[in-house]
């Protein structure tokens, strides 16, 4: 077993390396879905069909788990790149602002309570305060209505959604553990754990 350690190990690097090359293909169009401008009140917004082309009534929330991408390429130092967490945080930040006017997640309809983007961006911004790029206080409305409605909510039909909205679920718990019921989380995720 310790003589293929360091065989793992270059197969490792070699797996980051990969890895790292498809990030910074990928980072130049993420890059061009976000509004960049910190004096437009879209500062952050992740759907380029409503802040720039306009052709939209609402953003897409679900687009916001972007920010996510975007912090890691700050971390991975992408072709050189820095300063990509200010964008991040105005990522997170619109997130925040969207949920908290209409406490709802859409993605296809205005007023939407959307599962999709409410388990995967609520999952985004959360892994984003556990990192440290946000402290808590920035996007604690957001969470407490994700929270609301992660805990009331299954998607028995939709097993990687349910599971996106547990993880997302159990870092709101976290990080706000005032926010989420131990044992309506605990049933919740046997719940979830079933559907595999």
């Amino acid at each position: 077993m310790a003589k293929d350690l360091p065989n793992l190990e270059k197969q490792s690097l070699q797996v980051k390396h990969a890895l790292k090359k498809l990030a910074a293909r990928q980072l130049p169009r993420i890059l061009t879905q976000i509004c960049r401008d910190p004096n437009n009140s879209a500062y952050g917004c992740a759907d380029r069909n409503w802040w720039h082309y306009k052709i939209r009534d609402f953003p897409s929330i679900i687009l916001q788990q972007a920010a996510l991408s975007i912090h890691f390429a700050e971390r991975l130092n992408i072709n050189g790149r820095s300063k990509l967490d200010n964008l991040a945080k105005a990522s997170a930040k619109f997130w925040n602002k969207r949920i908290k006017k209409h406490g709802s997640f859409e993605e296809y309809y205005p007023w939407e309570q959307g599962y999709p983007p409410l388990a995967f961006s609520t999952l985004a911004i959360m892994l984003m305060v556990k990192n440290e790029v946000l402290i808590p206080g920035l996007v604690s409305d957001g969470a407490r209505i994700a929270a609301s409605q992660l805990i009331r909510r299954f998607e028995s039909q939709a097993a990687n959604q349910q599971i996106a909205g547990l993880a997302a679920l159990a870092w709101i718990k976290k990080i706000y553990p005032e926010l989420v019921n131990k044992e309506k989380f605990e049933k919740l995720s046997e719940r979830s754990l079933s559907l595999q």
